[in-house]
């Protein structure tokens, strides 16, 4: 049964399924470009189950409870309107679980090259993806949540 989109789990969920269809689409070696992109939208579910909800100060004393990255960014793009989602979560990242923004930043450029420059793309790339997603799933799950810096 599918897990309601405003939930908690919901993030971890979509993070497994992406990475079982990435592991999936790596077995007959050749879906290179669709491996790196299932490995860069698993960790992007992973690295959002780990960050939310994510209680922010939005002005000196005033905090703000986001459920979800969508009520984040409804926000941040409020403020910052020539901002994407991609770029607003890179950020976040940043700020929130440095320990994985290269890698983040690292599997984002590998899927745009992937989709939107060249599809053609060998073992080396989809196994590098696939080691930033190990790496990504190994901090965002199996340590607590920490809330943000004040």
């Amino acid at each position: 049964m599918a897990t309601s989109l405003g939930t908690k789990n919901y993030s971890i969920d979509h993070a497994k399924h992406n990475e079982s269809v990435c592991e999936y689409l790596d077995t007959p070696k050749d879906k290179h470009d669709w491996v790196i992109t299932t490995a860069f939208y698993s960790e992007l579910h992973y690295a959002r189950h780990k960050i939310f909800p994510y209680n922010m100060e939005i002005r000196p004393n005033k905090r703000e409870l986001f459920q979800t990255f969508d009520d984040y960014f409804s926000y941040y793009h409020s403020l910052y309107p020539n901002v994407n989602k991609h770029e607003a979560m890179k950020k976040l990242i940043r700020r929130e679980i440095q320990s994985i923004a290269d890698d983040y930043d690292h599997l984002f450029s590998m899927c745009h090259t992937a989709r939107y420059v060249d599809y053609n793309l060998g073992n080396r790339f989809s196994d590098s993806a696939k080691k930033s997603l190990a790496a990504i799933k190994n901090s965002c799950c199996t340590s607590e949540k920490t809330e943000p810096a004040n």
